[in-house]
């Protein structure tokens, strides 16, 4: 009894603190730029990264070729969020740190038929 006791208090430890961990994941801010407000006017002049940068480095992170690339904010940083097909024809969306220019993040998997962009 005790030792299914033990098991049972292991697993939900184990249940929480995975729970725990996907909240401090997306509570993290994902660029080294905070922005303040929803206007975009002023983004281009607050980034430290230049668009061809971040292009190129995206295209090493993920080779294909650029569609689109374009700054955001997203959960409150600014970044550069390059949209990239692949040759297999699969779209992967790669944000760049606009203050640093290095990936925070890979977004993979769409087929280039599934959306328009």
């Amino acid at each position: 009894m005790k030792h299914a006791f033990l098991i049972i208090n292991g697993l939900i430890l184990i249940i929480c603190i995975t729970i725990a961990g996907a909240f401090a994941d997306q509570a993290k801010p994902m660029g080294s730029i905070k922005v303040k407000s929803c206007d975009e006017t002023g983004f281009a002049d607050m980034a430290c990264v230049p668009l061809d940068s971040a292009v190129k480095a995206a295209l090493q992170a993920v080779p294909g070729k650029a569609l689109k690339a374009e700054l955001k904010n997203e959960d409150g940083s600014l970044v550069y969020e390059v949209k990239v097909i692949k040759t297999d024809k699969r779209i992967t969306d790669v944000y760049l740190d606009a203050g640093s220019g290095k990936v925070v993040k890979i977004e993979s998997g769409r087929n280039d038929n599934d959306s328009h962009i």
